[in-house]
């Protein structure tokens, strides 16, 4: 049997690993051949067998940490999908914190979604979108927004502790940055005072005890950080860091690899190549002076004899000196650097001759890695920011408008909170905001509403009982509002600007405050309509006692605040009493249906119905065509008949589209509208049509040329 084989990505595609083991008793081993069939492994979740193939491959050709890269690349991606498969490995998000440092807000500020980050973090992440609910943040510009005042405030009351070490540990990172380790380890121990589970300090600690070769204690600060925040990769990159400098080489190993597996896809690139060279120093520790073989190699090795392949000896067992180690690390840095960071690997012991069997180590390493990963989807964090419900002032979280705790918090660009009910009614009068007099004329284009999550959450902790006093009220409002016209006794907002006709699309242009209040509970309510009737002075309160409901379609909305209202006609009513609601009028109402035809009179009632339905079909006929252009433009074309128009509570549409179109003062169409006899209407529309069409056959008359 032969086999054409043009690369290890070909392999890794197209054999099995009973065909792997045809190839190597054909052809005999060679590099490319063991990278690939470990590719293979790798891509099947065959872990243990891929790291010791990895392993014999590496006392084979003393590969160098590019040739270990490409096989961890594989077998990272298998990891992660696989934790990502069997549970959750995030912690409960705490609301409380930078959702990108998960550590304490500073000079906070509040994205259009509600979410509050440090300004720190959002300048360096320049993010593209919010890390909690991946909100698109198009045309967000840190610079131009406020830190949230609020939340600001809070913050220092609550976790004072935290902010100060937050500031000593930016003092520490400065000293960092121009090489004064010592000072900047003074700062960082100062801060860990202040702020003793503050994770991105211990880390920082970490680190700079490790580059100091105290890598014990940074190898404790690092534990300390997986404590405070199990779910975070950087925490385990310090520890594998210090582990390596101790020269707990599979313990490296386990900690890069949770590492890999936590770590966002942007850090994703450097941790699998530092999980290679742990690999390899792993590799060159272990292989370092040992004979023996691999038992899945001794399995592939079994089937043909030693050979010679491409000039590298495969006889087994193998046996590799010093001298062969230092060759396979020469690419990792100097001798003298190794000895440094990795003392134990240059111990006596190291170049004792003894026979170690690998797969326990390799198993060990495996069995680790996922008791870790176990930990991490059971553990919690052990420090956890919570609001404190008895050290708060009234001042912090009260509303500027309506001087009552905040309930449903909004923030503006520029920092200020308010509940979202107050800033929507203050902003239908101005567009500015209510306490700095900041334009929000682009916050009221973007029609920002979400909620502050921060100080929602928190006023639910510190003001339970207010809150849900809060709570119970505006519900209690939203459900008055959702049963407007369901029976007599509750009331409808009215609109007083024109007569609405059935089934006829009505476009609004909503500028008064009061109106843009309206049309805010309609939709907010979900009811999405409201009763709209003529202006008329001889009524009670200036308008008409008989209207039309308007079913809102959509809104849209201007920069300042104003909306173009789509509405089409529905139900008509005939009013009951009247009353005004802050500031629009409100009513309570009698739908008004047709009466039912008579089985006696429903032959009569259908020829009267074909008949003026034809007459009005040949008038439109009759109109000349850029008039019925802009007809047809503004009303559409005439409705087809329905099957059942008889039953109909408005009856057939095409009588409303009619009444709609003629020319007809709007007097006369009210006390159609009215008319709850479907014949008596047809009859009105018959002697209207009949009147019109004689009026433009005289005028064609008098038109005509004299002889």
């Amino acid at each position: 049997m032969s086999l054409e084989i043009s690369s290890s990505g070909d392999l890794f595609r197209i054999l099995s690993s009973d065909m792997y083991d045809t190839l190597l008793k054909e052809r005999g081993p060679n590099l490319d051949l063991y990278l690939s069939y470990a590719i293979h492994l790798s891509g099947t979740g065959k872990i243990s067998d891929t790291l010791e193939v990895l392993l014999h491959t590496y006392r084979l050709y003393n590969m160098t940490t590019d040739k270990i890269s490409q096989i961890v690349g594989k077998l990272v991606d298998y990891l992660r999908t696989e934790a990502r498969d069997n549970g959750n490995l995030t912690s409960t998000r705490n609301v409380f914190s930078c959702p990108s440092c998960l550590g304490v807000l500073c000079d906070p500020i509040t994205l259009p979604c509600g979410h509050t980050y440090c300004r720190r973090c959002l300048l360096r992440d320049n993010l593209k979108t919010c890390k909690v609910c991946q909100t698109k943040l198009r045309g967000f510009e840190v610079d131009k927004v406020k830190h949230n005042v609020v939340v600001g405030s809070l913050v220092q009351r609550w976790w004072r502790g935290d902010v100060q070490g937050v500031q000593l540990r930016t003092q520490g990172n400065k000293l960092v940055k121009e090489k004064q380790l010592g000072k900047a380890l003074e700062v960082y121990t100062e801060a860990a005072i202040l702020a003793p589970s503050d994770h991105l300090l211990l880390s920082n600690r970490s680190h700079i005890l490790h580059v100091l070769g105290r890598s014990k204690e940074a190898l404790t600060d690092a534990e300390a950080a997986i404590r405070c925040r199990p779910d975070w990769a950087k925490g385990y990159y310090r520890r594998a860091a210090a582990q390596q400098s101790l020269g707990h080489h599979e313990d490296t190993v386990v900690s890069y690899m949770v590492c890999a597996v936590l770590e966002d896809s942007i850090g994703l690139s450097s941790i699998k190549g530092e999980l290679s060279k742990a690999l390899h120093w792993l590799f060159s520790w272990h292989t370092q002076g040992r004979k023996g073989s691999l038992p899945l190699m001794n399995k592939i090795h079994s089937a043909f004899p030693s050979r010679d392949v491409s000039g590298s000896c495969v006889s087994l067992p193998l046996s590799t000196d010093n001298s062969d180690d230092e060759g396979a690390i020469s690419d990792e840095g100097s001798d003298t650097g190794i000895k440094r960071h990795y003392p134990r690997f240059y111990s006596p012991c190291s170049s004792s001759h003894t026979t170690v069997e690998e797969v326990p180590m390799l198993r060990r390493i495996i069995d680790k890695y996922h008791l870790e990963v176990e930990k991490v989807k059971k553990s919690t964090p052990e420090y956890e920011r919570q609001a404190d419900p008895n050290n708060f002032n009234k001042d912090d979280v009260e509303c500027a408008l309506c001087f009552r705790y905040l309930y449903q918090p909004v923030t503006t660009p520029c920092g200020h909170s308010f509940c979202r009910n107050c800033l929507d009614r203050c902003l239908d009068h101005s567009t500015n905001c209510p306490l700095c007099k900041t334009s929000l004329r682009e916050y009221l284009a973007e029609r920002r509403s979400a909620v502050t999550e921060f100080l929602d959450v928190a006023m639910q902790t510190v003001m339970r009982g207010d809150y849900d006093e809060r709570q119970f009220i505006h519900e209690r409002e939203l459900d008055e509002l959702a049963a407007a016209g369901k029976d007599a006794e509750h009331e409808i907002p009215i609109f007083v600007a024109t007569l609405a006709i059935p089934t006829i699309s009505c476009p609004l242009h909503v500028f008064e405050p009061r109106y843009r209040l309206m049309i805010r509970r309609c939709m907010e309510s979900g009811t999405r309509e409201f009763g709209m009737c003529m202006p008329k002075e001889e009524c009670e309160s200036g308008y008409a006692n008989y209207g039309t409901m308007l079913e809102i379609r959509d809104v849209e909305y201007t920069p300042d605040g104003r909306s173009i209202v789509n509405t089409v006609g529905g139900r008509r009513f005939k009013i009951k009493t009247k009353s005004v609601k802050d500031g629009y009028n409100t009513a309570t109402v009698e739908f008004l249906e047709d009466a039912k035809i008579s089985e006696s009179n429903l032959s009569e009632f259908k020829k009267l119905h074909d008949k003026v339905h034809q007459q009005a079909s040949k008038w439109f006929e009759q109109i000349e065509s850029l008039t019925k252009r802009r007809i047809i433009s503004h009303y559409g074309n005439m409705p087809p008949l329905e099957v059942d128009y008889c039953t109909l509570k408005n009856g057939p549409a095409w009588t409303w589209w009619i009444v709609a179109i003629l020319p007809l003062d709007s007097r006369i169409q009210l006390s159609i509208l009215q008319e709850i006899m479907l014949k008596r209407r047809l009859g009105i529309i018959q002697r209207i049509l009949c009147y019109i069409m004689e009026q433009q056959q005289s005028r064609r008359g008098n038109a005509l040329p004299q002889t």
